[in-house]
């Protein structure tokens, strides 16, 4: 993982000491892992830690929080808000998740390939609070309980056809 991150020195002189990138997506406990030793969520926040490293004027994401639970997923987006806000970077965040719309300075939707709406967030909040809600599945063929979570803010908003990009 560290050695990863490290490989950023290759290409530039300005990069990010590697433990205090660990430290910010919280892999600091595992620098000596490889690849396969890790979730599918550590392996994202080790991608994500790698272009932080790298110290970047632009940062884009394609649904940055998508493989991480709902905790994991707002210290990434704090994360990404820290970049902008306090070391003036711009973070694009392309995501179906509507929560982001709430911290980003400008939200682009765009729907089939069409910008159909441009808003400007006069006061973005500074973190998300968000309640989870659990839903018992009906499919009976599933083994155990399964559940669908669902965030208050986007509990009746299913919007697979839209994308909305979140530049922050």
């Amino acid at each position: 993982v560290e050695e990863n991150i490290n490989l950023i020195k290759d290409v530039t002189n300005t990069s990010k000491d590697s433990k205090e990138v660990l430290k910010s997506v919280g892999l600091l406990k595992h620098p000596d892992k490889f690849p396969q030793e890790l979730s599918g969520g550590e392996q994202q926040r080790v991608s994500i830690a790698r272009a932080i490293a790298k110290r970047p004027r632009l940062l884009l994401w394609d649904e940055p929080t998508g493989a991480l639970d709902t905790n994991t997923g707002k210290e990434v987006i704090n994360l990404l808000q820290s970049q902008s806000k306090d070391e003036n970077r711009t973070v694009v965040i392309v995501t179906h998740n509507d929560l982001f719309a709430e911290l980003a300075d400008k939200v682009i939707y765009v729907k089939n390939g069409t910008v159909f709406d441009v808003v400007i967030n006069e006061n973005p909040k500074k973190e998300i609070k968000t309640k989870i809600y659990s839903k018992k599945s009906k499919r009976n063929d599933y083994p155990g309980n399964a559940a669908e979570f669902k965030t208050e803010q986007n509990i009746n908003q299913d919007k697979i056809d839209d994308i909305n990009y979140f530049e922050t």
